[in-house]
Order: structure tokens, then C-alpha cells, then sequence
């Protein structure tokens, strides 16, 4: 299963539609949309409009492939279950976000190489085709850690 998702932006984001569509004609899997607030894709792709936090940590961790918006939470969780995401993200000259910190946040992860920008539905198909999107090391939280240090900052604030 590919799942895909545009995130819970207000922002529509039809260019990724359209991208999941060409891939659903040309690709032989089953593909998931998490649509958010775009409009839903033509048939033959299973979608829904949000997912509560549990199905969409199932999805992530069930999907072959993931393709996904830059938002850095994401990208972070699949790295989190081994899965290198191919991102496609929300651009401002489309009006799909304010600005372009979803480019910037993915192409530093890409520098890394834990995740593949991409923003062509045709070599995205190839990606798919050719490319095992895992990683033998999980990316590990530290929200906790931080949450604590915070917590603990402002208590001697007080």
C-alpha cells in the first residue's frame, strides 16, 4: 500500500491530487489519500478527508511507500518507522502555503538522505518501481526529553 498524505493544512493542495492520480493510473498498488481540505481524488483511489493520530501512525507503519506534504512531523515519523518518504511539498507560488518552509524543511531531511523531494508524478512512478525507500536505523524521539527540560525551565521561572 502506498499512503499518501497532504496533511491538515487549510491551504488546498491540488497539485498533489493530481500527482496521486497520474501515479494511480501507472502504478499496480493499492494507494490511500489522507486529502485534508482539497477536494477528494477521482475514483479508484481510497481516501478520507483526516485521520484520527492512531490511523495515521497505522498507515505509515503498514505502507510500502509513503508520499507525503513537508511538514517536518511526518517526514519525522516515518523516519521514526525506518520508511524514507517521498515528499512533495506545499509551495507558496501555487498558493498551496504562506511560505516555502515546507521546501526548506524537506531539502535539508533530503540532504541527509531521509527523504526524496519530488515534485514530477512520472519519476515518482520510477522511484517506486526501483527504489527500496528504508532505512536500517529508526529516527528516535526526544519529545520527552524536551518536554521535560522545558517543563523544568519554567518551573525555576516561577
Amino acid at each position: 500500500m502506498i499512503f499518501c498524505t497532504i496533511g491538515n493544512d487549510r491551504h488546498k493542495f491540488p497539485r498533489f491530487i493530481k500527482i496521486i492520480e497520474e501515479i494511480n493510473d501507472f502504478y499496480n498498488d493499492d494507494i490511500f489519500l489522507q486529502h485534508g481540505y482539497s477536494l477528494p481524488p477521482k475514483e479508484g483511489i481510497i481516501s478520507c478527508q483526516f485521520l484520527k493520530r492512531e490511523k495515521f501512525e497505522n498507515k505509515i507503519q503498514q505502507a510500502k511507500y509513503i508520499i507525503s506534504h513537508g511538514g517536518a512531523g511526518t517526514i519525522a515519523y516515518c523516519l521514526q518507522n525506518k520508511k524514507i518518504p517521498i515528499v512533495i511539498p506545499r509551495l507558496k507560488k501555487y498558493n498551496e502555503h504562506l511560505d516555502n518552509h515546507q521546501l526548506d524543511i524537506a531539502s535539508h531531511f533530503a540532504k541527509e538522505g531521509l527523504c526524496i523531494v519530488e515534485h514530477n508524478a512520472d519519476r515518482i512512478i520510477k522511484l517506486l518501481k526501483e527504489k527500496e525507500l528504508t532505512i536500517k536505523f529508526s529516527l528516535q524521539s526526544r519529545k520527552k526529553e524536551f518536554f521535560e527540560s522545558l517543563r523544568s525551565d519554567l518551573l525555576n521561572l516561577l
